[in-house]
C-alpha cells in the first residue's frame, strides 16, 4: 500500500513539472536593454520548490512507514563516507573540467 502512495509522490511530481514547463511555454522573459527589468515574484517560486520539496519528504515517510524499507539497509551506516568520496572527487573533476577541459572553453 506505501509503495502505492510513493507511485502516486512520484507522478504528482512529474505531473508539477509538466505544467509547469507547459504553462512557461509562452511565457519566456525576455532580456531587455534599458534600465527597468522583469520580475519574477518571489512568492511563486517558493511555492513552487516548498511543493516539490513537500512530495520528496512524502516519498520519504512513506518509505519509513514499510516493513521492509530500503532505509534500513547497511549500506546507509557507510553511506556519509561514500558521499564525502563523491562529493571531493566530483569537486575535482569540475576543477579539471575548468582548467584544462571543455568547461575551460565555454569560459573563454
Amino acid at each position: 500500500m506505501w509503495n502505492l502512495y510513493q507511485i502516486l509522490m512520484i507522478l504528482l511530481i512529474v505531473t508539477s513539472m509538466w505544467l509547469l514547463e507547459f504553462t512557461s511555454q509562452d511565457r519566456t522573459v525576455q532580456l531587455t536593454t534599458g534600465e527597468w527589468t522583469t520580475v519574477i515574484p518571489s512568492f511563486g517560486t517558493f511555492f513552487i520548490v516548498a511543493l516539490i520539496v513537500t512530495f520528496i519528504y512524502f516519498i520519504f515517510l512513506f518509505e519509513a512507514k514499510k516493513d521492509k524499507s530500503l532505509l534500513n539497509n547497511p549500506i546507509w551506516s557507510r553511506m556519509p563516507k561514500i558521499t564525502v568520496i563523491i562529493g571531493v572527487l566530483s569537486v575535482i573533476v569540475f576543477i579539471l573540467g575548468g582548467t584544462i577541459g571543455p568547461i575551460m572553453t565555454w569560459v573563454e
